[in-house]
Order: structure tokens, then C-alpha cells, then sequence
């Protein structure tokens, strides 16, 4: 059938139709994602609305410098952004009030992502987000996930949210004493690494710490320290934290059982400094831990109710041993403890009163030096008086008056040995806790 001149014109108008409708289709396409300069004077030219309540911001191509940042100025309320040719992807936006944001576009077509470096004057400089940006850049194209990496960094908590976490699961699993041993180091690791996320904490920065007990002295706070964090990021390991526990990998101080104990002239001069000891808590304590071999942490949190100084018996309610426990106290040490007033419901309290007294080291430090001790601790009084009950009275009574649970500790075997038999053996190994004889009263003379 032959076409007429009706038919001709009627397809040449379809034809232009479809070519004006793909013409404008791909102008609104390079509009949502071109990259290309924009040659208007002031700003970009206005384009349609791509998606609805959302206009796109300028789409410009400059050599961003130092130089051209200083007059990257802008009044749209949206911002004004303009692209790097140096480096691709990498964008300045400027915003009303003079704030210059740095960014990163990667990706293809079908799925851009972009990132937010930072704002140019905090922190941030022209240089190190052109660097990251061609880090990040680089991590898309070798097939990596800058923006799931960002995502899965901001789950990590930082220390001091998870040990709010870590405490309360704490609570249910482990006994009094270990919670208020853990509080100390807590307080420590706050300081330190409080604000930082569980994964930018290295071993380096937790040496240091570590480090800084070892040098004053404290060799086995150090490791205590570690311990506990090392705790803590197990903890954080399982949950799926971080992947590695970083404390695991800091050395620890090597540990020697100490072998000190204080002689007959070194325990006098003990006694004689404490009798000189113008706080009467202190007094109190330190007279506890000679008498009675209890542990300095025992003697610093004693309360006045738990002592029956009648019966010449102490119940400490929590113990290493995770119970209860009952401690003989010497006659005389009785004696010397109902003097003391009490200044509260703790034997040796803190400045208010409610609480147990905290600077028990520093205390112990000027007590012993009075005494011209050398190289001693609290804890050379316990052992002090298990090797003069020992070398007394054999190891039974030893084990007993220390009460430890594990007959290894003291004894390959155990035998219990009664109130009185301790008590004895105490008065005969600390002489100086007999009384002083006491003078007979001088008769007055008639006149």
C-alpha cells in the first residue's frame, strides 16, 4: 500500500514527539547526578525538583585550595557545594554563616554514598580530608564498605558505658569484696580511657598505665589493674565487641611470694609508734592487724557492731572466703580498743564518718616510718604473726588463728585448735601487750 503525504507527516510527528520526550528525560537525569561545571554567575541555575521537599545543591567543579576556601562564601539557606578536580568525589560545602563542610562522594550511578568528614576549623584541615577522601575512595573502589565500617565503629560503646554494663552483670555474679576491689581500678580506667570507643583502646595506652604503678612501687596493683580490664574487654570479646582483647597482650610484673617478717625490736617499735598515733581509728586498726593477723581491708572496713569485745571475738561478715568467718581477739587487745571512742559505725573512719578512711597506704607509710621500718607492708603483720604462732605453737593453731580455708596454704594437713589456745598463744608471742605493772598508791602522810 502506498504511503500517502498525510502518513509521512503523521510519523515524522511521532518521531520528533519521542525524541523531545527522551531529550528531556536525560536532561533531568544529568541533573540528578552529573558532576559537570555550572557556568552561571551567581549560584546554579535552577533545576526541576528531583524528588519531593528535596532540591539538589549546586554541582560545580573547582581546584579546591586553602586560597579558594577563604572566599567560599554562600547565602542559600540548603548550602552551596562545589566539587574537587583534583581529587574525585571529594566536596567542599559552604553554608549562611560562613561554615565549610568537607565530604565524599563514591560509588556508581545506581548507588552513590556519601560520607561526612568534617568542618573545615575544627580539627579538621583541607589537607587530612583530601586524604581520607582519597582513602575512602580507594576502599569503595577495591571493593570495601566505608559507610558499614562508619555504622558498625558508631555500635561500639565507648569504656565508660560498658562498664556501667559490665557492673551491673558484675553485681549478680561476684561477691562484696571483689565489686569494691574492681571500683578502685574503675575509677582509673575511666580517667584514662573513659570517652574512648572499646576498639581505638591499644596495649600501648594500657602499658602506660600499668607502668605508672610498677614505677611508684605498686607492682601488684599493676597487675590487679590488668586483670581487671582484661576482664572487662573479655567480656566485650564475646559480645561481639571487638575482636581482640588488648589487655591480654600488656606483660604483666612478675609476682614472688615475699618472704618479710618483722622481728621482736621491729614489732616494739611498732607498738611504741602506734601508741603515738594521735587518731584513734588508725590506732584501732593497726592494733587489730597486729594482734589478731587479720588483712589490712578487713581492718580498714571493721565496724564497731561486729566486735564483741566482752567475749573477746570478732565476726567479719565478708571475707576473702566468700563467708563469714570469727577472729579471737586477745585480752588485751580488747582492753586497748574500749578506750577508743567511736567516731562513727567504722572503727577507723573516713573524714564524714560514713564511710571507711581511704589513705590506709599513705597512713601505713608514716607509721612505719617513725618506726624506722624498711621494706614493710600491712600484709607483713599477718605473716609476721603466722610465723611466731607457727614457731610457737605449731602449724594448726597457726591455720586457725589466720583462718584460711585451704590447709595448703599454711599446712599440708588441718587440725582445729580452740579460742583459748589462740588467745594464749598470742599473749606469749607479743610480749609487749602484757599490761604494764601498776605501782602501788603512795600513802598520804598524816600531818
Amino acid at each position: 500500500m502506498r504511503e500517502t503525504k498525510e502518513d509521512t507527516a503523521e510519523r515524522e510527528r511521532e518521531s520528533l514527539e519521542r525524541t523531545k520526550k527522551t531529550k528531556k528525560t536525560k536532561e533531568v537525569f544529568e541533573e540528578e547526578t552529573s558532576d559537570g561545571p555550572d557556568f552561571s554567575s551567581e549560584g546554579t541555575k535552577k533545576t526541576k525538583k528531583t524528588k519531593k521537599g528535596r532540591r539538589p545543591r549546586g554541582s560545580r567543579l573547582k581546584n579546591i585550595t586553602n586560597r579558594f576556601l577563604e572566599t567560599f562564601r554562600t547565602d542559600k539557606p540548603g548550602g552551596l557545594r562545589v566539587f574537587d578536580t583534583e581529587t574525585r568525589g571529594f566536596a567542599a560545602t559552604a553554608y549562611p554563616g560562613g561554615r565549610i563542610v568537607f565530604g565524599v562522594r563514591f560509588g556508581n550511578r545506581l548507588r552513590r554514598r556519601w560520607i561526612t568528614l568534617g568542618e573545615l576549623g575544627t580539627e579538621v584541615t583541607l589537607a587530612a580530608a583530601r586524604s581520607r577522601a582519597r582513602e575512602i575512595v580507594s576502599e569503595s573502589v577495591l571493593g570495601g564498605d566505608p559507610v558499614g565500617d562508619r555504622r558498625r565503629a558508631a555500635a561500639i560503646p565507648i569504656l565508660r558505658d560498658f562498664l556501667d554494663d559490665y557492673a551491673t552483670w558484675s553485681e549478680k555474679t561476684k561477691k562484696a569484696r571483689t565489686l569494691r576491689g574492681e571500683a578502685v581500678y574503675r575509677k582509673v580506667a575511666e580517667r584514662h580511657f573513659g570517652s574512648l570507643r572499646l576498639d581505638e583502646i591499644a596495649p600501648a595506652a594500657l602499658r602506660e598505665v600499668a607502668l605508672s604503678y610498677t614505677k611508684a612501687g605498686q607492682l601488684y596493683s599493676a597487675n590487679r589493674f590488668l586483670s581487671f580490664l582484661s576482664a572487662v574487654f573479655s567480656q566485650a570479646v564475646k559480645l561481639g565487641h571487638i575482636a581482640t582483647n588488648p589487655a591480654a597482650a600488656v606483660p604483666r610484673n612478675a609476682e614472688r611470694p615475699r618472704k618479710r617478717v618483722l622481728s621482736a625490736a621491729e614489732l616494739a617499735a611498732l607498738w611504741k609508734a602506734l601508741a603515738s598515733e594521735p587518731d584513734a581509728g588508725l590506732r584501732a586498726a593497726f592494733v587489730l592487724m597486729v594482734t589478731t593477723g587479720c588483712r589490712s581491708s578487713e581492718a580498714r572496713e571493721a565496724r564497731w557492731k561486729d566486735l564483741d569485745l566482752e567475749a573477746g571475738v570478732w565476726t567479719v561478715p565478708d571475707t576473702k572466703a566468700g563467708e563469714a568467718q570469727e577472729i579471737v581477739i586477745p585480752a588485751a587487745a580488747c582492753e586497748l580498743l574500749k578506750a577508743i571512742p567511736k567516731a562513727g559505725p567504722f572503727v577507723c573512719p573516713g573524714r564524714f564518718g560514713d564511710k571507711p578512711r581511704a589513705d590506709f597506704w599513705r597512713v601505713w607509710k608514716e607509721i612505719a616510718a617513725r618506726a624506722k621500718l624498711t621494706d614493710a607492708t600491712p600484709h607483713d603483720l599477718r605473716r609476721t604473726l603466722s610465723d611466731l604462732i607457727r614457731r610457737s605453737a605449731g602449724e594448726a593453731v597457726a591455720q586457725a588463728a589466720l583462718r584460711h580455708a585451704d590447709a595448703r596454704t599454711t599446712v599440708r594437713h588441718y587440725s582445729a585448735a580452740d579460742a583459748g589456745e589462740i588467745r594464749e598463744t598470742v599473749a606469749k608471742v607479743l610480749p609487749f601487750l602484757a599490761k604494764p605493772e601498776t605501782k602501788p598508791a603512795r600513802k598520804r602522810r598524816r600531818a
